[in-house]
């Protein structure tokens, strides 16, 4: 899914267009590490007050927010899980269902209890939903009189619970400031997921996307639990490995123009490609074609493909939005450190004075300190 895909599906979310019909909610009281089941909930959303509507709208809006690549992952089903019986199969009964069938919804609620890796209580929200995809005119305007594609799908939010602290409080119903006992709220969602995926106006049961409001904590078990992937590399991982495919591709030739090079064509490349609808995919031959275009010699791609196994996890993929910072350049010393927006990078020169090294910075208008400006 990119930007438009997402966009469309938390749009209506909230507002006329989309229809949730049913919601069931589970939740686990894991404060012992016992995982009790405390209490199940089966809702038929038409029944809420909208009070309570637009609480559970927000929920399951939040679990479609963040950065592609970073909170939200579009995750395939390995082959495996597509055949008769595998987790794609699982998740496309719990569509059809409408989360009518008690043993399908119960059995979802306790592979998620039996993978999820949280030493607090949480409520698991499951919902189902249907959008009736209107049509598109030349000029971008939705013809709702026009769709032909009915949207069916599942969503699920996993809400920590969190404790309020007591507190005095007013009590309207006896007119007094009286003390208020502790409550368990439930907050926004830490994980969750979509299946099938919205794409190109439609769905993609070959694929899910999946949300984790940290990046760096996807619970892989519950990702292959659910659906049957291994986790890909966190935000962090994958600049890791996009950091240790380049060092080891240059070797002795990891010097401060190579580096500077590679940034810079790196940069151009997610301007570049900055009207697509979220951040780049790169795999290895992309990687590849991007240090190929920095200026490396051939010699220097001698061992790549074993170095980019190891470091991308065989045929994984990285983000241009978790390799690239197109807002700025750090450049630093075990003393000073210089910052450049990436485009004014070759402003900076290297130069052996000498026989010492030095970084350069042309002046070329006023010069501030600590916010004062000086002559």
């Amino acid at each position: 899914m990119n930007k438009k895909d997402i966009a469309e599906i938390k749009k209506k979310i909230s507002t006329e267009g989309l229809v949730i019909t049913r919601i069931r909610g589970c939740l686990i009281d894991n404060v012992d590490n016992d995982k009790n089941v405390k209490t199940l909930q089966k809702i038929d959303f038409v029944n809420l007050s909208d009070t309570d509507a637009v609480k559970y709208e927000d929920i399951f809006a939040k679990t479609l927010s963040g950065t592609i690549g970073k909170n939200l992952i579009n995750l395939e089903f390995p082959l495996d899980e597509e055949k008769a019986g595998g987790k794609q199969e699982f998740l496309d009964s719990l569509v059809k269902s409408e989360l009518r069938d008690d043993g399908l919804v119960d059995e979802f609620f306790d592979r998620v209890k039996a993978n999820y890796a949280f030493d607090m209580s949480y409520y698991v929200i499951l919902m189902h939903g249907v959008y009736d995809v209107p049509g598109k005119a030349d000029d971008g305007e939705e013809m709702f009189d026009a769709s032909d594609t009915v949207f069916n799908f599942v969503l699920c939010s996993i809400c920590p619970m969190e404790l309020t602290k007591s507190a005095l409080t007013f009590d309207s119903m006896n007119d007094l400031v009286t003390s208020r006992l502790c409550d368990l709220i439930v907050s926004k969602p830490a994980h969750g997921f979509m299946y099938p995926a919205f794409e190109d106006r439609g769905p993609n049961v070959h694929s899910a996307l999946y949300f984790s409001k940290n990046a760096e904590k996807l619970q892989p078990a519950l990702i292959n639990a659910i659906i049957g992937s291994e986790s890909p590399l966190s935000a962090k991982g994958q600049k890791e490995a996009f950091d240790t495919l380049v060092k080891e591709t240059l070797g002795d030739d990891c010097d401060y123009d190579h580096v500077i090079s590679v940034n810079e064509t790196l940069t151009h490349v997610v301007a570049q490609s900055k009207k697509e609808e979220g951040p780049m995919l790169l795999g290895k031959e992309d990687v590849k074609a991007i240090l190929s275009r920095s200026g490396l010699a051939p010699e220097h791609f001698t061992n790549f493909d074993e170095n980019a196994e190891n470091a991308m996890q065989g045929n994984g993929v990285v983000s241009s939005a978790n390799i690239a910072n197109t807002k700025k350049m750090k450049i630093e010393t075990p003393s000073v450190a210089i910052t450049v927006a990436p485009d004014r990078a070759a402003i900076i020169e290297k130069k052996q004075i000498d026989g010492k090294n030095y970084l350069l910075i042309p002046i070329d208008g006023q010069i501030t300190i600590n916010g004062i400006e000086v002559d």
